[in-house]
């Protein structure tokens, strides 16, 4: 991981959970009810926000290329779906650079699960 994603992952991980808002079912329900099982009022849950910035870390990491953008991302029961693009070859010119879409699977703490590569295509590429 470059000296740049350590600090930005460092100075984001607090940032990436944010306090989950009760909805007025909850609210009218028992303590006992919205306490987690570690005795907190309020579940931490991951932000889409924060999903995209570990994924992109997470995926960095793992394949040693970083993503160039973020194509799409969907909330799921158990975490998040993100999907990103990155170069997995660049040639000159860079119209015929191999371009690479991956999913990635992140769970609601943050941790990578599972990915993908999804598609494989040159960037000069129009989609019809």
């Amino acid at each position: 991981m470059t000296d740049s994603t350590q600090k930005r992952k460092q100075s984001d991980d607090d940032s990436q959970l944010e306090d989950e808002q009760p909805s007025q079912e909850e609210h009218d329900s028992s303590d006992e009810d919205q306490q987690n099982s570690d005795g907190h009022g309020k579940r931490k849950v991951l932000t889409a926000k924060g999903a995209i910035r570990r994924s992109i870390d997470q995926l960095e990491e793992l394949l040693g290329r970083t993503p160039e953008s973020v194509i799409a991302v969907e909330r799921e029961d158990d975490g998040w779906k993100v999907s990103l693009e990155l170069v997995e070859s660049r040639r000159i010119p860079d119209t015929t650079d191999i371009l690479a879409e991956y999913t990635a699977q992140i769970d609601d703490r943050g941790e990578l699960t599972g990915y993908r590569r999804e598609s494989r295509y040159t960037r000069g590429r129009v989609d019809g």
